[in-house]
């Protein structure tokens, strides 16, 4: 859905405010990012009916799953499937009715970071940085890059 990614690209993290409001938090784990989470908020009622019906379709037996559907292997805690499918209909209902608050928290780096010059994708010619590893426009993987 957002291109040539790895699942090690995304993270996650869960938070409980103060007055017991939970929040999810999805984030690009790619070093200096990518923008894979600004496309993936455009894709999220698919990505949660995908990570459901990959709950569904898993093949193991047991609650806790396994490392294709729930378990995390960098987690000691055991996962729910579940709990799991729970939270995901949960999640889905409120995309579908329209009710959910997702919030973009963008930090403005540009005071932070140096000035570079753009360069042009090789497939679509959109700008891309020096360091960038894919195009934001076409995610065609960029091979000159300064990394």
């Amino acid at each position: 859905i957002t291109g040539p990614c790895d699942t090690q690209d995304f993270s996650s993290g869960v938070d409980q405010s103060q007055q017991g409001e939970f929040a999810i938090y999805l984030y690009d784990a790619v070093y200096d990012g990518v923008g894979l989470t600004t496309v993936a908020l455009d894709h999220m009622e698919q990505l949660v009916g995908n990570a459901r019906e990959r709950l569904l379709n898993c093949t193991c037996l047991q609650d806790d799953g396994c490392f294709r559907c729930i378990a995390n292997p960098n987690r000691e805690q055991v996962a729910s499937k579940s709990d799991a499918l729970l939270l995901l209909d949960a999640i889905l209902q409120q995309l579908q009715d329209g009710t959910p608050t997702v919030r973009i928290r963008d930090t403005d780096w540009s005071s932070r970071i140096e000035p570079t010059t753009a360069v042009p994708c090789p497939t679509c010619n959109n700008a891309t940085g020096p360091t960038d590893r894919f195009c934001f426009n076409c995610g065609e993987k960029l091979t000159n890059t300064a990394i």
